[in-house]
Formats: structure tokens, sequence, C-alpha cells
């Protein structure tokens, strides 16, 4: 049989553990849509770049431009990174920013 200050230690628990479920929230995650994520726009032909002033189409940059190396200049066929979505890279320049 519990005693009474057992009682109010468990009773105490109880409350408390009510109370931190009760607070928890849920994290809900929004997609976020990221335009030519891969930089596979504009077309370029391998060893060409989309150097500046020409911007990266759907971001907002200053010094940054997009590269489609060759295949010797990566392993991974076509000049593709190892793991890389897609053919192309973006790259920035010095002093560069961008959005």
């Amino acid at each position: 049989m519990l005693s009474l200050k057992n009682s109010l230690h468990v009773v105490r628990f109880a409350i408390v553990a009510a109370v931190a479920i009760g607070c928890a929230q849920i994290a809900h995650a929004t997609p976020v849509t990221v335009t030519n994520f891969s930089f596979e726009n504009p077309a370029l032909t391998d060893g060409n770049d989309n150097a500046p002033p020409n911007p990266i189409p759907g971001w907002t940059t200053t010094t940054w431009g997009t590269w489609n190396p060759t295949s010797g200049e990566f392993t991974g066929g076509a000049g593709t990174p190892l793991g890389a979505d897609g053919e192309r890279n973006a790259y920035i320049g010095a002093g560069g920013a961008g959005s």
C-alpha cells in the first residue's frame, strides 16, 4: 500500500507528464520550391558557361554563373561529377552574392 507521501509523488509525476505531453507540438514540414535547382537552364554544351552578367534563370545573382564541365574535368560520364543531379554546376565569383 502506498503512503500518502508516495501517493503525492505519483500524482505530481502524473501531472507533470500530462502537462509535458500536452505541451508537445507536432512539427509540420512545408515543401519549398527551388527554381532551376540543378542549374540545367540554360542549356550549355560541354566546356561552356553562362558567365555574368547573364543571370542564372530563376535566381537573383551578381557574379554567379553556370558551367557544364567536359568529361576530362570530372569522372562520372559526360563531365558530370559523381552524385550530381544534372550536368551543370553553379559557381560564385569573387565578391558574389545571390539568392
